[in-house]
């Protein structure tokens, strides 16, 4: 996540708290432990770290504390270690406009329409992730966008606790909301197979250069003849872009 272009991405707040809360914030996190880690049940949970408490109140508490540092440190690694798969997502019945019409997309991440966008199965995608990587663990999420930083509380069970900073990862300032972002997280890095029939439609920019264009359709012809290909170019009457199909056996030659 450390290599993606929002500078605050993952940030988020730590929760202030009073030192008057001590003695509750270390009993409630210590018996949170006991019950995710050692199957006690709340009660008997609570009776451990409240006895564990008063058998030696002040090193309780700082060995409480050194445990909460280590892990917060260490679920906010997790967090920037994961690799993360960025993809725009038309939902159906939406008043917002297709991603594929969307200039600034165009703009930002088609290089001004000398790239390309693939559309892809959703289920079909995600599905085949999972299948075809076996040795790691991929989810998606839809990112919700807000206007103030998210908040997490130390005094979270470890488990718990990296639950909140894998969410906070698909938190992002509402000035993104244009982009409609949802979320392949993964903890493994590099490439990922993928069922080739999960690409369903590939738009290419008018101004893609010729060799380029050759090249990419070249690739489409080969492993992916099913797909649709269409052009994005201007509308010259309007700020809006246009699409039209582009037969695959336009303008390249197979060797």
């Amino acid at each position: 996540m450390n290599e993606l272009n929002d500078p605050f991405e993952g940030l988020s707040k730590i929760e202030e708290v009073d030192a008057d809360r001590a003695f509750s914030n270390s009993i409630g996190w210590y018996a949170q432990v006991l019950v995710d880690l050692k199957g006690y049940s709340s009660s008997e949970a609570i009776k451990e770290a409240q006895d564990k408490y008063h058998s030696d109140p002040p090193r309780f508490i700082e060995f409480v504390e050194e445990e909460v540092s280590k892990g917060y440190e260490g679920a906010k690694e997790f967090q920037q270690s994961l690799s993360v798969y960025s993809a725009s997502w038309d939902l159906k019945n939406s008043p917002l406009i297709s991603s594929v019409y969307n200039i600034l997309m165009w703009s930002h991440y088609g290089d001004g329409l000398k790239g390309y966008c693939l559309k892809f199965d959703t289920a079909l995608l995600l599905d085949s992730i999972k299948q075809l990587n076996l040795n790691c663990n991929v989810g998606l999420s839809p990112v919700k966008y807000t206007s103030s930083l998210s908040e997490i509380s130390k005094y979270q069970s470890p488990k718990s606790l990296l639950e909140s900073f894998v969410h906070k990862a698909l938190n992002k300032s509402e000035h993104w909301e244009y982009e409609r972002e949802v979320r392949f997280l993964s903890n493994k890095h590099g490439l990922h197979k993928f069922d080739s029939l999960a690409l369903k439609e590939v738009y290419i920019g008018s101004k893609m250069p010729k060799q380029h264009r050759e090249l990419l359709l070249s690739v489409l012809a080969r492993v992916y003849s099913h797909v649709k290909v269409f052009e994005v170019g201007f509308d010259a009457s309007a700020y809006n872009l246009v699409v039209k199909d582009l037969p695959m056996t336009l303008g390249f030659k197979l060797t």
